[in-house]
């Protein structure tokens, strides 16, 4: 009976002894990549940067909140954001890892300080679990940290700008953040205007020296 069993068995053995050696050998490669680390520097420049619809969207915000604010694309969440202060270690680290990997579409800030405003988010569509789970994580993130944050319709024409500024300016007043709106540069001192100005203010008061009589501008004054 044993003997019956050597055909069948051998070469079940023979697959258990293959697959063993392909898994030794993955782990192997593994353990020498989280070793040695990366090696070199094998990136490229990301092209394009903004898609057609994310630029169509930075034109209609940039248009939308006006000269008194900057619209930033693509920034971080850990950029924005950061674990409230007194949290224990172990929460700190995994609000960071959460943070980490996550972005926000465009971000309106305050031309003066580029203090963040208001979040915009352009909806993804994706019926994906974890793209929604992604995306509610942001929103509540934000709403947590008094971040406004919209989200915009994903769509290929153009966005209504005055409806955007509508939406911008109530969810900034919500939050209840004021725009610094930037300082007029200090006018510079110069002498030799003050020397001009003089000059010809002492012109205009002084009697004709051809004629004797005032100059045409103190004349049109009587």
């Amino acid at each position: 009976m044993s003997l019956s069993w050597r055909p069948v068995l051998e070469p079940f053995y023979l697959l258990l002894l293959i697959a063993g050696l392909v898994s030794a050998d993955l782990l192997h490669q593994l353990f020498r990549v989280l070793r040695g680390g990366l090696r070199g520097h094998p990136f490229e420049r990301r092209w394009p940067f903004l898609s057609a619809i994310e630029r169509r969207c930075l034109v209609a915000l940039e248009q939308a909140a006006g000269g008194d604010c900057k619209v930033i694309a693509k920034t971080a969440m850990a950029a924005l954001l950061v674990p409230e202060a007194g949290l224990g270690r172990r929460v700190t680290r995994l609000a960071n890892a959460a943070l980490r990997g996550r972005r926000l579409d465009f971000v309106v800030c305050s031309g003066a300080d580029l203090h963040p405003l208001c979040g915009v988010r352009i909806a993804s569509g994706s019926k994906r679990r974890a793209r929604r789970r992604a995306d509610t994580f942001i929103a509540r993130a934000c709403d947590a940290a008094g971040l406004p944050c919209l989200e915009l319709p994903r769509q290929e024409g153009p966005y209504d700008v005055g409806l955007l500024r509508t939406r911008l300016q109530d969810a900034i007043e919500t939050a209840g953040v004021s725009i610094a709106v930037e300082p007029e540069p200090p006018r510079v001192h110069d002498p030799d205007e003050e020397v001009l100005l003089a000059g010809l203010a002492s012109t205009m008061r002084e009697p004709d020296e051809v004629t004797g009589q005032a100059p045409v501008a103190a004349r049109g004054r009587k």
